[in-house]
């Protein structure tokens, strides 16, 4: 039984090569904002984007900030992953 629910706000993210946005995504427990929670991710292909830090702790909103950084034309997946929950993606496209 998955405990916790793990939500990304931009299913699909846009970045220029050389350029950095920011990716909220939200963890929560039953709909309610948990502050603590562990959250990691990764690419799947890190010569075309990268995603850091690797691993945050959500705010008392519940929610943590990952800095995206395009490196070259391409695409990748991220992987967002919490105890308790099911993993969820992006897609980052890379111009």
């Amino acid at each position: 039984m998955l405990f916790r629910s793990i939500a990304v706000d931009d299913a699909t993210i846009a970045v220029n090569a050389g350029s950095t946005i920011a990716s909220v995504i939200t963890a929560s427990i039953s709909s309610v904002a948990t502050a603590g929670i562990p959250v990691a991710v990764t690419s799947s292909d890190p010569t075309k984007a990268t995603v850091s830090p690797a691993l945050v702790r959500t705010a008392s909103d519940g929610t943590a900030t990952f800095t995206v950084t395009g490196v070259a034309a391409g695409s990748s997946t991220l992987t967002f992953k919490t105890y308790g929950a099911t993993s969820v993606t992006a897609a980052v496209t890379v111009s």
